[in-house]
Order: structure tokens, then sequence, then C-alpha cells
């Protein structure tokens, strides 16, 4: 049984749990009060579901009958280790994630209760998550301008290889353009595995442009993006010639991403990938999280001057990452100046490379 089939879909969940759900995320006014978690914007709100989804899935797969028992009873010692084990085919940042999110739920929906051995559960995966990501090679030492050079090799490799299946050409091109345009408009996951053409992904003259609404945005600002020349001619490679291989009109709608199967990618999945391949070209697992700490040290190496496009590149409401990345020192001109410093130092490595 594949992951996604774990998960107990909403419209499976018992009343009860539905019920509970709606009270958490109530809206209301001075009077009414609001629900517990009603501040969390759609795309947290979300990442919520979809970890209490995962629970109620296993529980469900374990033999426990949901509609017995209150959805705050059913945490017991036994299967909140039976969970945990469960969750061991994951990686550690998967499972620190779905835990500390099953956390947050259940203390909000019964602040009273002894979620103890819950909580500990969390924090010692966030721990070990971070202790393993220390050991991994920083982000710091994998530059944006390499992982735009694979993007583009692997875009390369799509038309030429004559090897690749049309299926394993699909593939190579989707991913190269993935690459591409994270390299150059490093989205949080969330909003670039679900972009849409005509939607999130736009048309404009001969190349795109990212729109992103206030309300799926995890800053709750409107994000606006220019996409680089090299990364939307490998868009409109993929979009025109590649993804109609992998497209199922019943399943893939508007997604620009799009796995085998032709559903969309689930971002957890994107970034999954992502970290796969650069792990396999690079010798070292990227995921689409640290395509932007990339980004941040690349502008630190290359235009120091331009620190202050950091926070707006990365949308972030304060300058807190920047000045970690930098310790010293809109948003459409932040993404054009990266993009430019990037092309410089490409134009400048094939210099070098002829000379």
């Amino acid at each position: 049984m594949t992951r996604e089939r774990r998960r107990l879909r909403v419209a499976d969940w018992p009343d009860a749990d539905r019920a509970m759900w709606v009270e958490l995320f109530r809206t209301g006014d001075i009077l009414d009060g609001a629900g517990p978690l009603a501040h969390l914007r759609p795309a947290t709100r979300g990442i919520h579901e979809t970890a209490y989804a995962f629970w109620l899935g296993f529980l469900r797969d374990a033999g426990v009958d949901l509609a017995a028992e209150a959805p705050v009873e059913r945490m017991t010692d036994v299967r909140l280790l039976a969970y945990l084990t469960a969750l061991d085919g994951l990686s550690l940042a998967s499972r620190a994630q779905r835990v500390h999110r099953l956390y947050l739920t259940l203390r909000a929906a019964a602040p009273r209760r002894d979620w103890a051995r819950l909580r500990t559960a969390a924090l010692r995966l966030q721990r070990l998550e971070s202790r393993a990501g220390a050991r991994r090679l920083p982000a710091a030492e994998v530059s944006a301008a390499t992982l735009v050079q694979l993007g583009a090799a692997l875009v390369r490799e799509a038309q030429d290889d004559p090897g690749l299946d049309p299926v394993a050409r699909a593939v190579r091109a989707r991913d190269g353009a993935a690459i591409l345009l994270l390299a150059y408009c490093p989205l949080r996951i969330g909003n670039f595995a679900r972009l849409e053409s005509g939607r999130s992904l736009l048309e404009s003259g001969d190349g795109y442009v990212i729109v992103i609404e206030p309300e799926a945005a995890k800053a709750g600002r409107s994000i606006t993006m220019s996409v680089a020349a090299p990364a939307a001619a490998a868009l409109r490679l993929w979009l025109g010639d590649h993804r109609p291989v992998l497209a199922k009109a019943e399943r893939s709608g508007a997604f620009v991403w799009l796995a085998r199967t032709g559903a969309p990618y689930a971002p957890y999945k994107f970034s999954e990938r992502i970290a796969a391949i650069t792990r396999l070209r690079l010798g070292a697992p990227i995921s689409a999280h640290r395509f932007r700490a990339c980004a941040a040290t690349t502008i630190a190496e290359i235009a120091p001057d331009q620190a202050r496009i950091i926070q707006p590149l990365l949308t972030h409401s304060t300058a807190k990452v920047a000045d970690k990345a930098y310790n010293r020192a809109a948003m459409r001109t932040a993404v054009e100046r990266y993009g430019e410093a990037l092309d410089a130092v490409r134009a400048g490595s094939k210099t070098k490379r002829s000379g």
C-alpha cells in the first residue's frame, strides 16, 4: 500500500472529526470568538489536514473503529509508538513534520489534555532532523549557478538523448524545467508544486510571470515573479512538447507539474523527486526548500551589494534570513536582478572554459 493510500480522505472522515475540524478553523467576531487555528493561512491549514489525514489512515489500517472513539481519545502510548514505527520509511523531515502538525492539531482541539508524550516525540524528531541536516552537505556549498547548469543539462538530454523513450524524455524535460525554474524563482514548494497554467503561471510576451495570490502565500502577501529567459525556454518546451505525454484529462487539470501517472505532484513528493535528482547528479540532496538557501548564499558570494534583494526574493516578511546569510550588509525587481547575476556567472564560466 502506498503512502498516498494510507491517507484517509476528508470525505471519509468520521462526523466527529469533521466537526472538530470545522470548530478548529471557525472564523468569528469579538463576541463569538474564532477557532484556535483560524489564524492559519490556507497553505498551512493544508499541511495540518494532510498530517491528520495520515494519522486517521494509520488508525483505520490498524483496525481502530474510528466512529467508536472521540478524536482526542484515540491517542494512546501504544498507538503513538506504533505510528512512529509506521513512519520509519519516511525521511526525517517528513516524520518530524507529520508528528509536529498532529501534535499542534490535537493540542488545539483539547488544550487541557496531557499531550506530553506526543510533544516529546515531535521535539525529538525535530532535533534528529536538525542534526541530520547539519551533517548533510550545506546548501551553501552548492551554488544556484550549479543548479542552473544541472537544469539546463537535463533539458538538453531530453532533446538530444536518442536512448530515451517518450515518457522518459518527458520526465527528463520536466525535471530540468523544474530545477531551472526553482533556481531562478526559489518559491516555497507548496506554491511551486501547485502552479497552474493560466492561473498562477501566466504567459507574458515571450516569457512567463508567476502570480501567487495572498491567501495562498505563507506571508499573506501576493507574489509576482518574472521568469528568467533560460527557465522560460525550458518551461515552454516542457509545457508544449512533453507535458502532453504525461497528461491525462481526468487527472491533470491545468497543473504545471505532473507525475508519470498524470496526476499533479504533491508538494512533498515533488521535493523528494528534486532531492533525488540532485543527489544523483551533484552528490548532494538539495530539496526544494534548500534551493532558497542556495539562492541567498549565491547572492552573498557574487553580489554582496545586493543584499537587500534576498528578503523580497524569498518572499520573507522580515530580513532575518538575509541577515543570517550575509552577517552584514519590489519583488519582481529582486527576481530580475537575481536572474541577471546568475546569467553573468554562467557566462563567465563559459568564457573560462573556452579560454
